[in-house]
């Protein structure tokens, strides 16, 4: 009887142990880059940033993410390029980048919903400010470790009128944005 009952406090121990592991924060990469495509009534277009400065708090196992406590990041609404001077400037007027220069996204709880080896699903609801407009958004993503580094990627379909921002129009109103993007991501911490 003693020895199953020191067996049995040994083995919750471990585990208690496992389950309070300390969580490391790690930081934002410069291979981070997020892309948003769109249409309008011309042609698709996208435009892109690597300047987002941002952590989040992790505890590995080994090469598994086990939980994300937290991830937050930051963009200079004015770090979007797309090689196109007229359309950037299109962009940084609707995204009122003058008065909200930067674009903020925070998320806690996260849940991990299926695992594979290096790689993960998951999924939370995080606080997304754009223009001055927070909403609360579900972001999906595929995450893995590799190389010393660890990976999340995914997509995330938005509307510009969720955020009041009027969809852009170019040459007198002859030209329309659509209101549907896609902010495509990989962060790299």
């Amino acid at each position: 009887m003693k020895r199953s009952t020191y067996f049995l406090i040994l083995i919750l121990s471990a585990v208690s142990a496992v389950a309070f592991l300390p969580h490391r924060t790690y930081h934002l990469q410069p291979e981070t880059e997020f892309r948003i495509t769109g249409t309008s009534s011309l042609h698709d277009w996208e435009i892109t940033t690597d300047k987002a400065s941002g952590s989040s708090s992790m505890h590995l196992n080994g090469n598994q993410i086990t939980d994300v406590s937290s991830l937050q990041f930051t963009i200079p609404a004015k770090s979007f390029k797309s090689g196109k001077k007229a359309m950037d400037e299109n962009t940084y007027k609707a995204l009122k980048a003058s008065e909200f220069p930067n674009i903020k996204f925070s998320i806690s709880n996260v849940k991990i919903a299926q695992k594979e080896g290096n790689e993960a699903s998951f999924s939370g609801n995080g606080n997304l400010t754009v223009a001055g407009v927070s909403q609360v958004v579900q972001i999906d993503a595929t995450g893995r470790v590799d190389g010393g580094k660890i990976y999340f990627e995914g997509k995330k379909d938005l509307k510009l009128t969720d955020f009041n921002i009027d969809p852009p129009t170019a040459m007198l109103g002859t030209i329309k944005t659509g209101n549907e993007i896609t902010i495509h991501y990989k962060a790299v911490f």
